[in-house]
């Protein structure tokens, strides 16, 4: 055993973990949903010493285990309904031949495996699929080499993104999409380098990097996890923080009773964090929208919120939130309850975890257009307003959106196309900051 562990750190090439414009410090056990969105957009990450020697001595424990001839999931075995299959044969002692047979096996794990469907996932949701089970790792029950952890670590910090399809996991484990990037640690596959889409053998190259030799469980540990999942999760959380903010201020512009409502998504969000099940509920901006082009609700301001020199003013503009709203109740329907065990129907029963967070993050795109939509129908009865009382005053938090919004989108005081306005105001409520 003694010799194997010499093998071992032989044959790795030990790369710091430390980088001095690291703003990010992984440990296994306090990562947070922005920690996670700043390493997706780009920020340098250092792993702790003590996370480090803890994913070690998770290593030694498994190749012990091994040693001794136990049978072990996804090293001696196989995985799924071959787990009744042996494959490598320890019988006692780590060998040479052992670790070669081993090494086969998890390669072959890797590409068995990297068979997924859609485009590329864009590279900010692969940074952040990386990062999550990084710090998964950490916690040590994975029990990898230190290879592997050091590939991540300088992927995200080189900037050396695997090419991973957006679809193909049913939420179990996202196993066909992130075995993408254990296809990348070996050499083979494509990935982003610098804005451009490389074979991954160059792109090791250019960052001085060789290909990682798989032992053990190190497959499986790169693919079995819902890490995927776990990392649009996070940048859906991050997202979901954001679109909090304007819509309280959003509330503040338009309505005085608001309390309840921004409570519940208050709530509902601190829920989502600490709970790490995401879900956003179908909001109701299209009904406010449409009540701002109501004369009776708004006292006395013209149908429509319109001007002497229109005509039609925002009367037709009611059908885009409201398919805004039904698309996002729609996507509110859940999908976690139905599913099909496979693997012989032994196992890998679906949760359809990736179908969930994407239906959350269209809910929070669609959102954000439905503030900025109800946000331009807002500052015109604010406009409106002021020419029937030039007086009439906001406070200072509605009066920044009230100009950030102005500074995008003029006044409507002829009828004239809107759809550039809906995407620059559903800009400005994803970027506002209060």
């Amino acid at each position: 055993m003694k010799k194997f562990f010499q093998y071992l750190v032989a044959a790795a090439t030990v790369i710091p973990t430390t980088f001095l414009n690291a703003t990010v410090t992984l440990d296994g056990h306090s990562a947070t949903p922005e920690q996670i969105a700043a390493i997706a957009g780009g920020e340098q990450l250092v792993v702790t010493p003590v996370a480090m020697k803890r994913a070690e001595d998770a290593f030694r424990a498994l190749c012990k285990a091994a040693g001794e001839g136990q049978m072990i999931y996804g090293l001696t075995v196989g995985v799924g309904l071959n787990k009744d299959r042996k494959f490598v044969d320890a019988k006692g002692e780590l060998t040479q031949e052992v670790i070669d047979a081993s090494s086969k096996f998890q390669t072959g794990l890797i590409r068995a495996h990297s068979g997924s469907v859609g485009p590329d996932m864009d590279i900010r949701t692969a940074r952040a699929t990386m990062a999550a089970r990084l710090n998964m790792m950490l916690v040590g029950g994975a029990a990898v080499q230190i290879p592997v952890l050091e590939v991540y670590v300088n992927f995200l910090n080189k900037g050396v993104t695997p090419c991973m399809p957006s679809d193909g996991s049913m939420g179990e484990a996202d196993i066909t999409i992130c075995s993408h990037v254990g296809q990348a640690m070996i050499g083979e596959g494509e990935a982003y380098y610098k804005g451009q889409k490389i074979p991954t053998a160059e792109a090791l190259k250019a960052i001085g990097m060789k290909p990682v030799k798989l032992f053990g469980k190190d497959a499986l540990a790169i693919l079995s996890s819902n890490a995927c999942s776990v990392g649009m999760g996070r940048l859906a959380l991050t997202d979901m923080a954001q679109l909090q903010k304007v819509n309280t201020i959003a509330f503040a512009l338009s309505y005085r009773d608001s309390v309840f409502t921004i409570g519940e998504v208050n709530r509902a969000y601190e829920a989502a964090r600490f709970l790490f099940t995401v879900q956003l509920n179908s909001i109701t901006s299209a009904l406010r929208t449409t009540k701002l082009g109501t004369p009776d609700f708004t006292g006395g301001l013209e149908r429509y919120l319109g001007t002497p020199k229109s005509y039609h003013a925002f009367g037709a503009m009611e059908k885009p939130p409201v398919t805004l709203a039904m698309e996002n109740k729609v996507l509110s329907t859940p999908v976690s309850c139905d599913f099909l065990p496979v693997a012989g129907q032994v196992e890998d029963v679906a949760t359809n975890a990736p179908m969930v967070v994407e239906r959350l993050h269209k809910q929070i795109e669609n959102s954000f257009t439905l503030l900025g939509i109800e946000m331009i129908h807002a500052t015109q009865a604010v406009d409106l307003r002021h020419q029937k009382q030039p007086d009439y005053a906001l406070s200072p938090a509605t009066e920044k959106l009230y100009k950030a919004i102005r500074a995008k989108v003029q006044m409507l005081d002829e009828d004239r196309a809107m759809t550039n306005d809906f995407r620059s105001a559903a800009e400005v409520m994803r970027t506002f900051q209060p």
